[in-house]
């Protein structure tokens, strides 16, 4: 981050573990040309710009490093992926063996209809590694991944934290951390609540 959603808060606990770095040697590329949220999924010149050099550094530094793996957070879909997708593709291209980390869905969607898209997403995820959310995700997949390679579920989480908090009321308070749309699941946590009783 900047900007502050789940895979950018992701990519940084990666970045500052003492766990990973301990036992590897990395060198860390931020390939998103957006420093606020605002700015996803809109087109502007200095993203242009922003993505050009991003490009120049990733195969400037995997050169000089000569990385055993390379890991990037791909995004399923829109403009984002086609800039995902080009830094990779160039990657492999120049010999990098590669981990893409999904943390969203929308693959199946794009490529079930579209002879040309999927031929993409298939050249694209070939030779590849995947880390996924969740085993539910894998078959959003299932028409362009790699069978020969391997798949993980790594399950999105948060440093422990012990919070005191204090409620004044005999409403029960729900904290929803998470985004307002039915594939988040509000609507499913919104009828859970309701299930509990006219008490709640």
């Amino acid at each position: 981050p900047p900007p502050v959603h789940g895979a950018s808060m992701v990519n940084l606990s990666i970045k500052e573990s003492e766990y990973i770095n301990s036992r590897i040697k990395s060198r860390y590329i931020n390939i998103s040309p957006s420093n606020k949220l605002s700015d996803l999924g809109k087109f502007s010149i200095r993203k242009m710009y922003s993505t050009a050099v991003i490009i120049f550094k990733c195969v400037k530094e995997f050169l000089r490093f000569k990385p055993d793996l390379v890991y990037i957070t791909l995004s399923p879909h829109g403009s984002a992926f086609w800039k995902d997708a080009g830094i990779l593709q160039l990657l492999k291209v120049l010999g990098a063996k590669a981990i893409i980390h999904l943390h969203g869905k929308g693959v199946e969607n794009v490529v079930k209809d579209n002879i040309i898209k999927k031929f993409i997403y298939q050249r694209v995820f070939m030779c590849v590694d995947v880390i996924h959310l969740s085993k539910n995700l894998f078959s959003d997949l299932s028409q362009v991944y790699d069978l020969s390679m391997s798949f993980y579920e790594v399950n999105n989480g948060v440093d422990d934290h012990t919070v005191e908090f204090v409620s004044h009321s005999t409403i029960p308070v729900f904290l929803y951390l998470s985004n307002l749309v039915p594939t988040k699941g509000a609507d499913i946590f919104i009828d859970a609540i309701n299930l509990l009783g006219p008490d709640y």
